[in-house]
């Protein structure tokens, strides 16, 4: 601990002057602003250094930990903006993923080399567990209204091939692709981000071993329940793919009858026509033969 403290104490003194400086320098109005910026903002910079700087005043264990899962938080908050403000897309969301298993790590690496710590791991845990639901509900609330959008297109995709609007059909299955893929996106996003995360986590093990195995096993039923649903979700889709290839065929047969059927009707109104004919060339023939005519 010692050795951390001197290391500290011999690298910040000019970072910290030079962050001192620039907080006296944009006031308190701008330290707000660049508290509430995020990834990308010209501002984040400096709330980042600002938070780097109070770290490294606070030589108390305890309050350490606690200023790297606040930290932790505000990354959270950042990425859930980042999701509402620009979804995909969002430029940063890597920046702030990787901020948030920054402070994770800190907290972790605090807990297993300080025993003070020991008796307050479970509550950082906790405190880590809530901001990764909170990191799930975002990412949630992010492919939400494009499943909902999904599931629309496919109603009209439904509609369209009914309607035998191929050109539209074609059209809506471009922007189904599309969505996929951001929701594509969006999962690797958030499987890394668990994944990262989740590592920190087993770093706490050997100091969590029975309250882990608890919350190892509703991790492992939410995950089966993850499984489930997606499974179930896979099986509609199927489901949906099948009525709509049944639906295709159905009309495909449909036109085929349909073309057979006016074929037919066309070659009996030609056989009748034919015949018509022909009787009339009878009954022309009789009457010159029996000089019947006018």
């Amino acid at each position: 601990m010692k050795k951390q403290i001197k290391n500290q104490k011999g690298v910040a003194p000019l970072v910290i002057v030079i962050i001192a400086g620039l907080v006296l320098a944009i006031g308190g109005v701008g330290t707000a602003a660049a508290d509430n910026s995020k990834p990308g903002d010209a501002l984040h910079g400096i709330d980042i250094a600002i938070e780097k700087t109070r770290i490294a005043l606070t030589f108390d264990v305890e309050a350490k930990a606690e200023l790297h899962t606040e930290h932790a938080a505000e990354r959270v908050a950042e990425i859930k903006a980042l999701l509402d403000e620009k979804g995909v897309t969002a430029p940063g969301i890597d920046v702030a993923l990787a901020n948030l298993i920054g402070a994770k790590r800190a907290v972790a690496d605090l807990a297993t080399t300080e025993a003070k710590l020991e008796v307050k791991a479970k509550a950082l845990d906790d405190a880590f567990e809530l901001q990764e639901e909170e990191l799930e509900q975002a990412f949630d609330e992010a492919k939400r209204p494009l499943k909902l959008q999904k599931k629309q297109l496919k109603l009209d995709l439904l509609q369209a091939l009914r309607d035998g609007d191929t050109e539209e059909a074609a059209a809506i299955q471009v922007q189904i692709a599309d969505i996929k893929a951001q929701l594509k996106v969006l999962e690797v996003q958030e499987e890394i981000a668990e994944d990262a995360l989740d590592l920190e986590e087993d770093r706490l093990e050997a100091l969590l071993e029975a309250e882990e195995a608890t919350l190892e096993a509703e991790e492992e039923r939410l995950e089966e329940e993850e499984e489930l649903a997606e499974e179930e979700l896979e099986r509609m889709e199927e489901e949906l793919e099948r009525k709509l290839k049944e639906e295709r065929k159905l009309q495909e047969e449909a036109l085929e009858a349909e073309e057979e059927e006016r074929e037919r009707l066309e070659k009996e109104a030609k056989k009748t026509l034919e015949e018509a004919e022909e009787l009339q060339k009878e009954i022309e023939d009789f009457e010159e033969e029996n000089g019947l005519e006018d």
